[in-house]
This record gives C-alpha cells, structure tokens and sequence, in this order.
C-alpha cells in the first residue's frame, strides 16, 4: 500500500463547504478522525467514496485542527494529516465602559472585545475624530466628551 495523500485546504472560512480527498492505493480500509477521534457521517460531516472524501458543511469554528486519514490492508497501515485554520468573526462586539455613571472630571474607559480570526481592528468615532484600538480612554471627562461614540469592526 502507498502513504496516503490528503487534498489539503489549510485556510477556510466559517460557513463554507470543503471536501477534504485521501489517495491511497491498495487500500481495503480508510478512516478519518479529528483530535483523536473517528469522524462518523452526520450533522455537518459527510464521508463517501469508500470514505476516501469527506465532506464538511458547513465549516464551523470548532474545525479549526488537525484530520487525519488512516489507510490500512491486511499488510499495513498508513496516516496523513491536514491541518485547518477556520477564520471567522467579527463577532457581536461586547462593549463596556468602566465605571459605568462616570461623572464630570472622572477617567472613563471605553473598551470593546470581539471574537475573531484573524483578530479583528477596531476604530472609534466621536465627533469626527477617530481612535485606532480596542479601548478608547477619556482621562477627564468633560461635557464636550458627551454624546455619541462609534465602533467600527474590521478583519486584519
């Protein structure tokens, strides 16, 4: 029997379609796993063609990893592997102020988290100014620091 080859897609995106291929001549068994485990038909895995192709759809986040093809005879028993990024996001942004009810001539801080991947950048907006960052710090709040501020979220 040959070492098996894997069609190998290393980026994908959250939400997309792959079909992932393992070649291996001679081959009688083939099974696929990810982090250790064997990978069934169902919810979003699809494995026909003697599970020599296995189909995932839609790619989700929890992809991100290691599959492995094990290709096996009565004679002997060969593996590859193919590593996945799955990018995804910019998640719902979770935005805090601390401390919340701030007063005049108190420190405010505007802080903004999202999940993503690659990292997501953020700018905030306030009176046509723009801060690059995460966090947006006021260090003595003043009534010209009152009103609207904006966030805007971006892959890198």
């Amino acid at each position: 029997m040959s070492v098996p080859t894997v069609s190998c897609h290393t980026n994908l995106i959250e939400g997309s379609s792959v079909n992932i291929t393992c070649d291996a001549e001679h081959s009688s068994a083939q099974v696929w796993m990810k982090d250790g485990k064997p990978l069934d038909s169902g919810d979003r895995f699809t494995l026909y063609d003697g599970n020599r192709v296995l189909s995932i759809s839609p790619v989700d986040r929890t992809d991100t990893g290691q599959f492995v093809c094990n290709a096996s005879n009565i004679f002997s028993f060969e593996t590859a592997s193919c590593k996945f990024n799955v990018n995804y996001g910019p998640d719902k942004p979770i935005i805090t102020q601390e401390p919340i009810g701030a007063e005049l001539e108190e420190a405010v801080t505007l802080s903004c988290s999202a999940n993503s991947l690659p990292g997501a950048t953020f700018t905030w907006t306030f009176k046509n100014q723009k801060i690059k960052g995460p966090v947006y710090e006021i260090y003595e709040m003043e009534e010209k620091h009152l009103g609207q501020y904006t966030l805007f979220l971006f892959h890198q």
